[in-house]
């Protein structure tokens, strides 16, 4: 899930995208800072990819985690089983 900039984790748990199943989920007019969360317990990672559908993937986010990042060059996420 992410959150949009102006919205902290801390003051306002409310996410503008939920993605629950494993695979690639595309995005669209995600831009600038947002919160994102890897909220799996198991060993999940989430991916931040820069091609749609799950390629050019950069950023790699563990379970449990929360980061801060730049959406704007990033057009997809994955969910990748453990």
């Amino acid at each position: 899930m992410h959150l949009p900039p102006e919205r902290g984790p801390e003051h306002d748990p409310h996410p503008t995208d939920v993605f629950r199943s494993y695979g690639a989920h595309s995005l669209s007019g995600q831009v600038g800072q947002h919160w994102v969360f890897n909220n799996r317990t198991d060993a999940a990672h989430t991916h931040l990819c820069r091609g749609y559908d799950g390629t050019n993937c950069a950023f790699d986010i563990a379970a449990r985690p929360a980061i801060e990042a730049d959406m704007t060059p990033i057009n997809s996420i994955t969910l990748d089983r453990p």
